[in-house]
């Protein structure tokens, strides 16, 4: 079964239940646009367009709708509609999205609530659970029916990707979907917060290799960038998905600023073994965004 998607934002797709989805990106500038033509056996035809409109405008857009339908109830392969949304705010540095971000309404254009038959569904759905598995579905019930762990943010291009997921379908005959809620985005504030924690003291930083940290339960990854032996200091560069902005060598003083390469946000005087660092972070500033969006189905 192939089912023809016609997503707001300039986006089209068609896509194939159990062979394919819709890969959707945006360029920094160019947009392209991609339409895949696959049939229900294995022939298939693509046909690419390229070209280079002017850039979206700030807000939330949606690159991508699936609707999974399968014929057997099973734990990998359950029923509902997934939408993905893209955050664009162009330039402007973003962290992600915060717990309060939701849908708030799902219906299609024969009057029916997707997110309604989720809460009627969930029932039968957490008895084969228990069933089965001694567990219940737990599919989304306090997240906004928002996917958290699959969100992903460009920090410094304003990008941030929202997947949304309700066990609801909708009507064979519904031809548009309408979603709307609000998504608190985190920006990059002027505020800074630092992490000091017990396996941080310590520690020894590798130059030969990359160096992982858990810092707050998510993974920094430390590498050096450059070393000056006249003067033994190493400059170190240190990533993750919370925006590190710099690390500090506690009890270090008089650290110099870092050479002329912009990305360095550690410094260290001497040897690189028994430090403790201290990881500083912006404190985000939220800003919400309501949006609502018409999507078109093609069914």
């Amino acid at each position: 079964m192939v089912n023809h998607v016609a997503v707001s934002g300039g986006f089209t797709a068609l896509k194939h239940r159990y062979s394919c989805a819709l890969l959707s990106r945006w360029g920094r500038v160019v947009r392209v646009l991609i339409y895949l033509l696959i049939s229900s056996c294995s022939a298939f035809a693509v046909q690419a367009q390229a070209q280079e409109p002017e850039p979206p405008a700030d807000g939330v857009y949606a690159t991508s709708l699936t609707i999974d339908a399968p014929l057997v109830l099973s734990p990998f392969d359950l029923p509902g509609t997934t939408i993905q949304l893209e955050v664009v705010l162009f330039e402007q540095p973003v962290l992600g999205i915060g717990t309060g971000s939701a849908v708030a309404s799902l219906v299609d254009d024969r009057g029916k609530d997707l997110l309604q038959e989720e809460r009627d569904r969930l029932p039968e759905i957490d008895l084969y659970f228990e069933e089965m598995f001694g567990m219940t579905a737990g599919e989304r019930r306090d997240t906004g029916h928002i996917i958290h762990d699959e969100v992903s943010a460009e920090t410094d291009w304003g990008f941030i990707t929202v997947p949304v997921r309700t066990l609801g379908l909708p009507s064979s005959d519904a031809t548009t979907l309408t979603i709307e809620g609000t998504l608190e985005v985190l920006m990059v504030g002027e505020d800074e917060r630092a992490v000091q924690m017990e396996h941080l003291q310590y520690v020894s930083l590798d130059p030969d290799r990359s160096n992982y940290f858990s810092v707050e339960g998510e993974q920094v990854t430390c590498l050096r960038d450059a070393y000056d032996a006249s003067t033994d200091v190493s400059e170190w560069y240190c990533y993750g998905p919370g925006r590190v902005k710099r690390v500090e060598v506690v009890g270090q003083e008089d650290t110099p600023p870092p050479s002329a390469n912009d990305r360095v946000n550690l410094v260290v005087i001497g040897p690189t073994e028994n430090l403790e660092l201290s990881f500083i972070y912006p404190v985000p500033d939220v800003t919400e965004l309501p949006f609502a969006l018409k999507l078109g189905l093609g069914l």
